[in-house]
């Protein structure tokens, strides 16, 4: 398969879209259905623990496999990006704003207010790069100083 337009690495399994379809292809671990992606064109994928998000052309959001927290239960309204994580996922609006979904028992899914051109998903936190400014700025578990970027 290939070319590739976008590839995304997670726990055990990977995804990537397309180029010349814009369709998903996953691969790898598929204990939870992480590897059976949706059918449609989507123009960005995040493979995480045990689960995958990708945003849909039409701008939606959708996840598939685990869910025991919630992580594949994305909100409804437009996208542009996603960030799957272990637990958690998060989404990146039209309007830079950020949300998150799934367990949130470390903080990792109450994103702060503001812009973000970017944000990525880890274990127990989540990092975002703030449009106005460009800092970064992470928020969840700091238990090793995940959440204190330099």
């Amino acid at each position: 398969a290939g070319p590739w337009a976008k590839l995304a690495a997670g726990q055990g399994h990977g995804c990537g879209i397309l180029a010349a379809s814009n369709t998903l292809a996953c691969w790898g671990s598929d204990g939870y259905g992480q590897s059976t992606p949706p059918v449609g064109t989507f123009t960005d994928v995040s493979a995480g623990g045990n689960h995958s998000c990708a945003v849909a052309s039409s701008g939606l959001a959708e996840c598939w496999g685990a869910d025991e927290y919630g992580q594949s239960t994305p909100p409804p309204g437009q996208f542009v990006a996603v960030a799957a994580g272990w637990i958690h996922s998060c989404g990146r609006r039209t309007d830079g704003t950020t949300e998150c979904w799934g367990q949130g028992a470390s903080g990792q899914t109450a994103a702060p207010q503001g812009g973000f051109a970017a944000v990525s998903t880890g274990g127990w936190f989540t990092c975002g790069v703030l449009a106005a400014t460009q800092s970064l700025i992470c928020w969840g578990q700091n238990t090793d100083g995940q959440s204190t970027p330099p």
